[in-house]
């Protein structure tokens, strides 16, 4: 038969480790936990602020867009009217740029026969 081996027990080891751990390290690990502890909340209050300023910030961006959405829009109202204006007016209308280029032109210097020097600059 075999000799009975002693049984060996977890918790007398760990009941033994426990009162060797000095005080002052305990209260350092402690003092760690907490400076930890009080660190994390303060990540989160600020991730939190974080959080609400760029949902103000898409806010406030949003509003812009639209704004600049309706300014095109009407800009875009505005360009056509004018387009139709030039179109429908009787006299002769030739919008040159800085470089001497005709940009723009109603139909009427078409028809006119002083005004055929249009066709060759590429008017449109």
């Amino acid at each position: 038969m075999m000799p009975h081996a002693a049984q060996v027990s977890s918790t007398p080891v760990i009941q033994g480790l426990v009162p060797s751990v000095e005080p002052l390290a305990r209260q350092g690990l402690e003092h760690a936990f907490s400076q930890f502890n009080q660190m994390s909340s303060q990540l989160t209050d600020s991730y939190s602020l974080l959080e609400a300023r760029v949902s103000e910030l898409k806010g406030e961006l949003a509003v812009v867009s639209a704004q600049r959405m309706e300014e095109l829009a009407e800009k875009e109202r505005l360009a056509n009217r004018l387009q139709n204006l030039l179109s429908l007016l009787p006299g002769g209308v030739i919008v040159i740029d800085e470089e001497g280029r005709v940009r723009e032109a109603n139909p009427a210097p078409a028809t006119c026969s002083a005004c055929r020097w249009k066709v060759s600059c590429g008017a449109t």
